[in-house]
């Protein structure tokens, strides 16, 4: 079974309502023609981030019409800096690649260790706000359209630390 079906199981199991919509490689927000999803869906970006000293990790999922002050995001979260996680920490963590990164990589992380319990999950607000949001599902040739607190339902399913943000 691949990631997709991985995740798409999962949420089958834990009765999220969602849609997939596949489509050409997206890896970066330059790639998204947003005009191919419904405007009242929230499309996400998502980061992987680490501190200064490399002793924390945190996922920040954000809408991906905002810009990302990792300055500010740092402030909030009692951290001196922000920087991007390498793509060996991507693997390490959420066994994925760059590109694929999504709050739904806990699901497919899952399956292979514990090491995704050591991130901090980021929520950015405005996610919440919706009625749709949009993610990949560990594979950035497809989207997955489900609702705000589908987030929280999986973060609360894997029992993860997160917190949400107003930046």
């Amino acid at each position: 079974m691949n990631k997709k079906e991985c995740i798409c199981k999962k949420l089958n199991d834990m009765n999220i309502k969602y849609t997939v919509i596949n489509h050409r490689a997206i890896f970066s927000e330059k790639d998204i023609n947003t005009d191919f999803f419904d405007k009242d869906i929230i499309i996400g970006k998502n980061l992987f981030l680490r501190n200064d000293k490399k002793t924390n990790y945190y996922l920040f999922s954000l809408p991906l019409n905002k810009r990302a002050n990792l300055e500010e995001l740092a402030k909030k979260l009692n951290e001196k800096r922000f920087s991007f996680a390498n793509e060996k920490e991507l693997d390490y963590y959420l066994n994925i690649s760059a590109g694929s990164v999504s709050y739904l990589n806990v699901i497919t992380a899952a399956e292979v260790s514990d090491n995704f319990k050591n991130v901090i999950y980021v929520i950015d607000k405005e996610l919440l706000n919706g009625d749709k949001i949009g993610f990949h599902p560990s594979d950035n040739t497809a989207t997955i359209i489900t609702t705000p607190d589908s987030i929280l339902k999986i973060y609360d399913e894997y029992n993860l630390k997160y917190c949400i943000i107003d930046i």
